[in-house]
């Protein structure tokens, strides 16, 4: 799987691959910020929104493997 962001003029950007499932995409009420989870690795991963770019990768919460997804 993989991010990709779908711009105003319809041109595709890729951001981040070398996920299995990237699903549960959100963005934060003001814009600021940008999570998803991977299922497979059981991690809610948060980036910061600059501009157009996701910045600043981290694990926001990583279940242990086993328990939730």
């Amino acid at each position: 799987a993989a991010l990709y962001r779908l711009d105003p003029d319809g041109r595709v950007t890729w951001i981040e691959g070398e996920m299995l499932t990237c699903n549960g995409a959100a963005f934060s009420a003001d814009g600021g910020r940008f999570a998803h989870a991977n299922t497979p690795s059981h991690a809610l991963r948060m980036y910061d929104v600059v501009g157009r770019r996701l910045t600043n990768r981290r694990v926001f919460h990583q279940w242990p493997i086993g328990e939730g997804r």
